[in-house]
C-alpha cells in the first residue's frame, strides 16, 4: 500500500464496485483504495512457496492455508487487506460488512517487496495486531532471504524472531515447523537478469 489510487471517500459500497469493475485489487482504509502493485518474479515465487509449504503442513490439521485472494476484515480498524498468504483454524469467521471478506487468522504472511516492505512492517503490522484470533505473521524477504517471526504472547506482547534460510520456523500457532530454505527454494530460477556490460 502506498499513495491512495482512488479517491478518500469511497463508501465501502463504492470500493466493492470498484473491485468489481477492476482486473486489480485494492486494500480499503478511511474511505481509500489502493491499488495492489503488481510484483516480482521472486516476490511471486516466494509467495506460491510459502502457500505451498503451509498447505502440505496442515493436511492433517483443523487449519487452513490460503493464498493472496483472501480478503481479511480488521473489525477495530476497518482495514480490508489481501496479506500474500493466511491460515484460519475452525471455522471461517465472515465479515458482517462483506462476506467474502474473513475476520478470524490465525496465521497471516507478508512477502515483503521495496515498494511496500515498510508500511507493511509497521502501519499495517499495527492494524494486524488488532485482529484477536491472530497469533503470528510472517514478514518475508526475498531479496535478503530473511524472515521476521512475530508471535503474540499470552499477555498479548509480541515477540520477534529473526530467521535466515537455513533455519527452522516453528509456528506454535498451528503447531507446525517449516524449514526456511522451503521458502525460498528456487529463487535462483527468479533472479534478475545479469546487468549488460
Amino acid at each position: 500500500m502506498a499513495a491512495a489510487t482512488h479517491a478518500n471517500n469511497l463508501t465501502y459500497e463504492e470500493y466493492l464496485a470498484l473491485e468489481r469493475s477492476s482486473d486489480t485489487r485494492h486494500e480499503f482504509l478511511d474511505g481509500a483504495a489502493w491499488a495492489m502493485a503488481g510484483g516480482t518474479p521472486a516476490h511471486s515465487l516466494v509467495k506460491v512457496n510459502v502457500t505451498a509449504s503451509l498447505r502440505e503442513a496442515l493436511r492433517s490439521k483443523p487449519c487452513v492455508a490460503y493464498d493472496s485472494d483472501l480478503k481479511i476484515h480488521v473489525v477495530a480498524t476497518g482495514l480490508f487487506a489481501y496479506p500474500d498468504a493466511s491460515v484460519v483454524c475452525g471455522p471461517l469467521e465472515r465479515s458482517t460488512v462483506d462476506t467474502n471478506a474473513v475476520v478470524n487468522p490465525t496465521l497471516i504472511v507478508e512477502v515483503l517487496s521495496e515498494a511496500t516492505a515498510d508500511f507493511d512492517r509497521s502501519t499495517k503490522f499495527s492494524h494486524y495486531r488488532r485482529i484477536p484470533s491472530l497469533r503470528e505473521v510472517l514478514f518475508v524477504s526475498p531479496e535478503s532471504r530473511a524472515i521476521e517471526h512475530y508471535w503474540r504472547n499470552d499477555d498479548g506482547t509480541w515477540v520477534l524472531r529473526d530467521l535466515f534460510d537455513s533455519e527452522a520456523i516453528a509456528l506454535r500457532s498451528i503447531e507446525v515447523t517449516l524449514g526456511a530454505g522451503e521458502l525460498f527454494a528456487r529463487l535462483e530460477h527468479a533472479a534478475p537478469p545479469a546487468a549488460a556490460s
